[in-house]
């Protein structure tokens, strides 16, 4: 054994990672309760860094640790597999960079396997496509290298298209519909987004089509309803014009949500605001004769509780904000008008204004109680404008100022 002479010694983190593969990592089944203490000891003591040039020595501990995941990931323990899923994609943040660079094509073509396995249980596959997750990540920090940039595309660019068709499920009319592979796809797609846009420019029409069924889900679907999904879906929806990068898809994708929100509040303030009103901040939004933009998603179902369109509501404006806020390559013309009025109209319903016979106002007086939920994402955004463009509201309107 060699002699280690301190803690920042070579040596003591080859014998702690080889501790790892003998003791805590198995060949037999792993114990799940046991990756908390791995993950903490691969981080602490950064033992999968490459060693100085003169202790090579260390170097092989790091493939043997590599190995024994990718040998994991055949297992025929499921239990198994997914760990080696999970520390796969921890341990891609955690190696040096010679190391990752040699080997992150090969490990990307693995994970894609198993994603894109129809026979694997489904949180293998989630774990498998968070790892390829970290792995982007990783890459885009290494862009500046000769070949990363255009390695890593070509790997998303080949498979993106095979893993969108296990995020969707298909019924017997031939209707497609989103599955639980989806939400982590979509993950997978935000790091794509983030790190190498123009990889997806083929299927930006096809995973466009899987967010918005997350986002904006059919009234029989509860899927995409819950707080962290409708979450991805909006910010993965607001990066989808990065694949672009030009102001024609940032101002076409705003002006699409605003005109969806807009047949969102007309079915969920139905019997809650007079015609007249409506009338009014619909034609404030897009004045006569103006070509109206193609609306994300079917339009709201007749189906739909007032806790499904606000949920939508709610989710749109998450995007709105999202669109708002991220770093974008050249200027756009933010429809700020469009926004305020839009706004002005959410904010103007109070539940005061019921109209209709005694069934439809009682059906208006459910909807009056998930008013606090729109109005809060409504002054939300307003927050965000004010915030992002403060010299563009020196001229808010009257109305405006007393409907807040």
């Amino acid at each position: 054994m060699a002699h280690i002479l301190d803690v920042h010694d070579p040596n003591l983190r080859t014998h702690l990672i080889q501790a790892l593969l003998l003791r805590l990592l198995p060949e037999i089944p792993i114990d799940v309760q046991g990756l908390p203490a791995i993950a903490d000891t691969l981080s602490r003591h950064h033992l999968l860094r490459e060693p100085p040039a003169s202790g090579q020595k260390g170097g092989k501990w790091i493939y043997q640790w590599f190995a024994r995941l990718i040998s994991l990931l055949d297992s025929s323990k499921v239990q198994s597999r997914w760990a080696a899923a999970v520390l796969l994609g921890l341990s891609f943040q955690e190696v040096g960079q010679a190391h990752f660079l040699e080997k992150f094509p090969s490990w990307f073509v693995r994970l894609q396997e198993l994603c894109l396995s129809g026979s694997e249980k489904a949180r293998v596959r989630a774990a498998a496509c968070a790892a390829l997750g970290d792995l982007l990540r990783r890459c885009a920090t290494l862009t500046h290298l000769a070949g990363v940039r255009r390695e890593a595309s070509n790997l998303l660019s080949k498979s993106m298209p095979q893993l969108l068709k296990t995020a969707f499920d298909s019924s017997g009319d031939g209707v497609l519909s989103p599955n639980a592979q989806a939400v982590e796809v979509v993950h997978m797609a935000i790091a794509a987004l983030t790190c190498f846009p123009s990889a997806l420019r083929q299927t930006q029409d096809k995973l466009e089509h899987l967010v918005v069924s997350l986002l904006l889900p059919p009234a029989a679907d509860p899927c995409g309803l819950n707080l962290s999904t409708q979450r991805s879906a909006a910010k993965c929806l607001a990066l989808l014009v990065a694949i672009s990068g030009g102001t024609t898809a940032w101002s076409t994708l705003a002006q699409r949500i605003v005109f969806t929100l807009q047949g969102l509040c007309d079915a969920l303030f139905q019997n809650l605001e007079h015609p007249e009103a409506a009338a009014q901040a619909r034609a404030a939004l897009f004045p006569l004769g103006c070509v109206l933009p193609e609306v994300l998603g079917a339009p709201p179902s007749a189906a739909l509780v007032p806790d499904g369109l606000v949920a939508r509501i709610e989710g749109l404006f998450q995007c709105l904000g999202y669109l708002l806020t991220q770093p974008y390559p050249v200027p756009v013309p933010v429809p700020i008008a469009a926004l305020m009025a839009l706004s002005t109209r959410i904010l103007a319903v109070d539940g005061s204004g019921r109209t209709g016979p005694l069934a439809a106002a009682a059906a208006g007086l459910e909807a009056a109680e998930f008013l606090p939920r729109v109005h809060s994402a409504t002054l939300q955004l307003m927050c965000t404008l004010m915030d992002t463009f403060p010299g563009h509201l020196v001229s808010i309107s009257r109305v405006d100022a007393q409907a807040i």
